[in-house]
């Protein structure tokens, strides 16, 4: 586990653009699985209008010195930026339907959601929520085999 102290500025500074995106990602997630494709549109322009943004603050974060902190900044823009380009994918879809486009689309988003899925268990490795938050079970590293 992380020492929280010794990259409290890190933690501090990426807890805000990380609750910041997660809300994009939950909208566009739900507008899509909607099936309401006006919805659907409008989350994924929003998302392509703000993701570049909460991507540039997260890459302006401080460089953390820890391994596993590194390895959760990189997960998380790679993640970021795969969604992005899903929603791309997702709006030319919509504005032009076509298998082709449809798959596109689908294969980059399940992409996206396996990526932010690892990143997410990453964060909750390195910083595992506490007894408090109802967790009594510790959280095993994203790529530890399970037996």
């Amino acid at each position: 586990m992380i020492d929280e102290k010794s990259e409290s500025a890190w933690l501090e500074a990426f807890i805000p653009i990380h609750e910041e995106a997660s809300i994009i990602v939950d909208k566009v997630t739900e507008a899509v699985n909607s099936e309401n494709e006006q919805a659907a549109a409008e989350s994924l322009k929003y998302a392509i209008e703000h993701l570049p943004f909460i991507l540039e603050r997260l890459k302006a974060l401080p460089k953390p010195k820890d391994k596993d902190i590194k390895e959760i900044k990189n997960s998380f823009h790679n993640s970021y930026k795969v969604f992005l380009d899903g929603c791309s994918y997702g709006i030319t879809y919509l504005e032009t339907p076509s298998p082709w486009n449809r798959s596109v689309w689908w294969i980059t988003n399940d992409v996206a959601t396996t990526k932010l899925e690892e990143a997410n268990s990453l964060y909750y490795y390195c910083f595992p929520p506490t007894d408090a938050d109802g967790c009594d079970e510790s959280p095993k590293h994203p790529k530890e085999k399970t037996q």
